[in-house]
């Protein structure tokens, strides 16, 4: 049964991925075609992974959107929206920096909120400006925020929070498990391929296009043209780890003989 809490809690275990990357990053959370790192796309990932997709409020979209004023429009005309101070775990909230009249227009944001209490809300996004909760302080990637938000006040640039109970069933049935995933049975044929250590590597090379494109083709959380040291590091070591080898974060003949493996999903 998937609950608000459960959205929040998967929304948090992302903290700091691609931290200070920039904006606009690629990334495999949009589940679409436009590879871009929006703060939306990641929002429609946490209630998709969890079997609970947002309702389509764009074209071309099964469920969720890109566009933040879509979804402020789709929430308005359902009634959908409640005080930033009545906020819910899993609840999304959607911000007007530059304080337009409705329809709110492209310099807007939303995060999901992980809570509120004495005057202030929380909450987690992507593709966001550096936290004011912890370490992660680069622009881009996903970040922890606070948010004032008095009782009975607000806050001017918090547009509308949108009550997410509205728009899905919490407590449903989880989705189906995923089928086992065939166990992998590893190439031979590696000895051109150079080591790819992360922390050396060109993240420009041809090699490290490859390696990243076929690490997200097993399901690994990296888009080909990923230039941080750090996600291609632990992507490295999760396939390691998939493929119970020795991690050492590094990929040599062995892993590449998984990291080529079929098959892939």
């Amino acid at each position: 049964m998937t609950t608000r809490q459960d959205i929040a809690s998967l929304a948090l275990s992302r903290n700091g991925e691609q931290d200070g990357g920039g904006y606009g990053q690629p990334t495999v959370y949009n589940g679409h075609t436009n590879g871009v790192y929006d703060c939306l796309l990641f929002c429609c990932w946490a209630y998709r992974q969890l079997g609970v997709p947002l309702p389509s409020v764009q074209g071309g979209y099964p469920d969720g959107g890109a566009y933040v004023p879509y979804m402020d429009a789709y929430a308005v005309q359902h009634g959908a929206t409640r005080p930033s101070w009545e906020a819910q775990p899993g609840d999304l909230v959607l911000f007007n920096w530059l304080g337009d009249s409705l329809p709110i227009g492209s310099q807007s944001h939303v995060e999901i909120v992980t809570g509120w209490t004495g005057g202030v809300m929380y909450s987690v996004g992507a593709d966001s400006g550096p936290s004011n909760i912890d370490g992660f302080k680069g622009d881009g990637g996903i970040h922890r925020h606070w948010w004032p938000a008095p009782a009975g006040q607000g806050n001017p640039q918090i547009q509308h929070v949108v009550d997410t109970s509205k728009l899905v069933t919490f407590g449903a049935p989880p989705a189906p498990a995923p089928a086992p995933r065939p166990k992998l049975v590893p190439v031979r044929t590696t000895a051109d391929l150079p080591d790819v250590d992360p922390a050396t590597v060109d993240m420009a090379s041809p090699v490290v296009r490859l390696l990243q494109f076929r690490l997200g083709q097993h399901g690994g959380w990296i888009a080909p043209t990923n230039t941080d040291r750090g996600v291609l590091h632990n992507v490295i070591g999760w396939m390691q780890d998939t493929a119970g080898i020795a991690k050492d974060y590094d990929c040599g003949p062995t892993t590449w003989g998984y990291v080529l493996a079929n098959p892939v999903r």
